[in-house]
């Protein structure tokens, strides 16, 4: 069985901060089942959705025989259209990397028809998904996926998950895991340095648990004094 390369950080960089949903994320994922299985992460901006997603791409895609992670679907759907994703997402599983949004689109039949034929166990993740439309047009038609192939699309649109089989809302931060991550990015340590405890509480309780606010705040008050 041919490896697919992860074409992501090969770490799982940036979980400080969202380890309270990686496990009952990976569980829903069922890793290891033969039905063909789809999971939406729901969840306000900054709250980790992509972290996660692009964690367990980075984690899991060796496993499979194929894989295809598109970052930002909003914004290239569009500037590019929906096909032309269509059409990288076929191309990526076929590992034809050669493909770009300019090269003319790919006869959908012949391509479903060569992906039919290899039947692979894919993974697939399409981040930032706005609409139900933009998730039917990249997920429709998936037959062509092998049994135990997975897809993972992220949205703070709970209406783009209409026919997702589950959905998981990211839960904020605990405080713990928030001191941790606020720590390592202001202190460069997962605890606060001697006379900087309440003050990191503080800042702790302003962001409410939200990695991305975390880590924006603890840049910004990287060098300042007290």
């Amino acid at each position: 069985m041919q490896k697919l390369t992860p074409r992501y950080p090969n770490k799982l960089e940036g979980l400080v901060g969202i380890e309270d949903n990686y496990e009952q994320i990976e569980s829903s994922l069922k890793i290891g089942s033969n039905e063909v299985r789809t999971l939406g992460i729901l969840g306000i901006g900054g709250i980790g959705k992509t972290a996660l997603a692009t964690a367990f791409f980075a984690k899991l895609s060796h496993e499979f025989e194929g894989g295809c992670f598109i970052a930002n679907v909003r914004e290239k759907s569009d500037k590019h259209g929906l096909e032309a994703l269509r059409d990288k997402l076929f191309s990526e599983l076929l590992e034809n990397r050669n493909n770009c949004f300019d090269a003319p689109f790919l006869a959908p039949r012949f391509v479903m028809n060569r992906l039919w034929r290899k039947n692979k166990k894919g993974f697939i993740v399409l981040d930032d998904v706005a609409t139900s439309e933009q998730l039917e047009c990249l997920t429709k038609d998936y037959d062509f996926l092998g049994p135990g192939s997975r897809v993972i699309a992220t949205s703070w649109n709970k209406q783009s998950f209409s026919q997702v089989d589950e959905v998981y809302k990211v839960k904020e931060s605990s405080f713990h895991y928030s001191l941790q991550f606020f720590c390592l990015t202001i202190f460069g340590e997962k605890q606060p340095k001697l006379g900087y405890e309440d003050l990191s509480g503080s800042a702790i309780s302003y962001c409410k648990g939200i990695p991305l606010a975390l880590k924006v705040l603890g840049s910004n008050l990287r060098s300042r004094s007290k």
